[in-house]
């Protein structure tokens, strides 16, 4: 999203396996807007066709989000309401727009915050499961363990990775931030139950300045929310050292 084809982490660490002489195909079967309630929907399809040997596993933005009038599991396509909201969803030029004013409004309030005019917010106390986010967390682990379950029964080595973000805890809109964290920490709390392999993107881009921040979501929105060209570049670095890791104890 916000990049081409050949900028994507999915092409990029296939291109680094094949620099290691590794015989590895990377297929990209990732749909944008999608949340794990659509995950969890399609992965049977996907593995049958593909037959993969890994899947790797990554949701959380689109979960998290707080929807407007129906959660993702209620949006039927027989459902009048349901079909008006999925075929905006599925617009390019509309989720293109929604963007594009989500940039802008945290942009603004940034410069806000930097400006002093607002008060830089500390840590909010959120409880996830009052939200009305797109998936609950409780049908979030649902989908999640739904998913690497049919991984497992199929012999293929299921491995989650946590979505990354460029907005912090010091942004003016700090709930987005501590929202992906509390569905992240469950994401973890999951791997390490299944004990399967999990790559926590997350900590890793928290863990870095704004200007390189600014550098690794750089993408044609402007959005903190999807990586720009470094930022894809940066997580298939990160996905190739863990993945060799991996190959090597196998």
């Amino acid at each position: 999203w916000g990049v081409n084809d050949e900028e994507t982490y999915p092409y990029l660490l296939e291109q680094k396996f094949k620099k290691q002489n590794k015989n590895i195909e990377v297929i990209n079967a990732g749909i944008p807007g999608h949340s794990s309630y659509q995950g969890r929907i399609i992965i049977e399809k996907i593995i049958k066709k593909i037959k993969p040997d890994y899947v790797t596993i990554m949701f959380g933005w689109n979960d998290n989000v707080l929807y407007g009038i129906l959660p993702d599991k209620l949006k039927l396509w027989n459902n009048f309401y349901g079909f008006i909201l999925n075929s905006l969803e599925y617009s390019f030029f509309y989720r293109s727009y929604k963007g594009f004013l989500r940039s802008k409004l945290l942009k603004y309030k940034t410069k806000q915050i930097e400006n002093k005019q607002t008060p830089t917010r500390i840590e909010p106390q959120i409880n996830i499961y009052d939200n009305k986010t797109r998936v609950s967390p409780q049908d979030y682990i649902e989908n999640l363990s739904y998913m690497i379950d049919i991984c497992k029964k199929n012999k293929i080595i299921p491995i989650l990775i946590s979505p990354s973000t460029g907005i912090t805890n010091k942004d003016a809109c700090p709930e987005h931030y501590w929202r992906l964290k509390e569905y992240i920490n469950i994401m973890e709390k999951l791997a390490n139950k299944k004990n399967i392999l999990f790559i926590n993107m997350f900590e890793y881009f928290n863990g870095l300045s704004s200007e390189k921040l600014d550098i690794f979501f750089k993408n044609r929105f402007l959005d903190y929310v999807h990586p720009g060209v470094q930022g894809n570049k940066k997580i298939a670095k990160k996905i190739s050292e863990h993945l060799s890791q991996l190959f090597l104890k196998k």
